[in-house]
């Protein structure tokens, strides 16, 4: 069985999954009642040996997240909610763990010990259904956010390309992205590109290549993202290049 994990995607987070999983779904079709209590048990010393680790996964997992530029600070909070819940799921999983292996020990039939193996089934459908909720909400918030900047009226630009090729729609779309605008203007660049509280515009023209432009908006950026927010210069160009900020990061 695949999983799709989010916060659980770590190492040591997908395994604890892994290993509820291997409880609850596979070791009962070993069939063999002694076979499947040592093997219950052994997985779930196993388990709590992993949980320390796992809750760093996790918390990687939410500064992960947080460093995306298409989530606002008021996003970052519920990040910041949910993953907090899932930390309370690994205490209290490893709480679980010492009656489950009470129970176990105590199992003296097969129809004991597939009711307590279908605790571990639980555990497990209960993880991948809050992962499921939790991709889906973050997809959800950087989907709003992206709906908002890109129904900011701007300009728009012709079908022309910079120095290395690229379409300029493409990057004006990544500019949008990431809140800034683009306005038709009299001077030598016929179009500039403008962040909110941005020290100068950026000029969009067929002479400059992608990674100046890259370099120019990073730098602009620094007035409207916290540091920990703003792509490198190589993840900026990739995004510039492709026309989305979204698949880049």
């Amino acid at each position: 069985m695949s999983l799709n994990l989010f916060f659980w995607k770590g190492s040591f987070a997908k395994q604890v999954v892994i290993h509820l999983q291997l409880i609850g779904r596979q070791i009962k079709k070993l069939n063999e009642f002694g076979l499947m209590k040592k093997e219950a048990i052994k997985t779930t010393y196993s388990i709590k040996r992993e949980i320390s680790e796992a809750k760093k996964n996790i918390a990687e997992k939410s500064a992960e997240e947080k460093h995306n530029p298409l989530l606002t600070a008021e996003q970052d909070r519920v990040v910041d909610a949910l993953a907090a819940d899932e930390l309370h799921s690994l205490d209290a999983l490893n709480d679980d763990l010492d009656s489950y292996q009470e129970l176990l020990q105590g199992s003296v039939t097969m129809e004991e010990l597939n009711e307590v193996i279908g605790l571990f089934q639980e555990e497990e459908e209960t993880i991948l259904r809050r992962e499921k909720e939790n991709e889906a909400r973050v997809k959800a918030m950087k989907e709003q956010t992206l709906r908002i900047r890109l129904a900011r009226p701007s300009s728009s630009v012709p079908g022309l390309r910079t120095k290395d090729g690229v379409k300029w729609n493409d990057i004006v779309r990544v500019a949008k992205e990431l809140g800034g605008t683009v306005q038709k203007t009299s001077g030598r660049h016929s179009y500039e590109i403008t962040f909110p509280k941005a020290s100068r515009p950026v000029a969009l023209s067929e002479d400059v290549t992608t990674t100046a432009l890259a370099k120019q908006i990073r730098e602009q950026l620094f007035h409207s993202f916290p540091p920990h927010k703003i792509p490198n210069t190589t993840k900026l160009r990739r995004a510039l290049t492709s026309g989305d900020i979204h698949g880049s990061m």
